[in-house]
């Protein structure tokens, strides 16, 4: 699914589309491999997106609820 997709499935929803959530969302469309909640923290801060790291593991949660993820437990913590 791309990104527009995704954006249009949870707003048809009637999910708020917070610009962290449609940067994680975009983010995690066009992602070629797995991507921690680190990276995208550090993404985020670069896009002056400003966020925390409970706020991202709660947006993948979210998503993750919704659907549009899977988590990959690597087993490491």
């Amino acid at each position: 699914m791309n990104s527009e997709s995704a954006i249009r499935l949870l707003q048809g929803r009637g999910h708020r589309m917070t610009p962290a959530r449609r940067f994680i969302v975009t983010a995690l469309c066009e992602a070629s491999s797995p991507v921690s909640a680190l990276d995208l923290l550090k993404d985020l801060d670069k896009h002056k997106l400003h966020s925390n790291k409970t706020t991202v593991y709660r947006e993948f949660s979210f998503l993750e609820k919704q659907g549009l993820i899977r988590g990959i437990d690597f087993g490491d913590g």
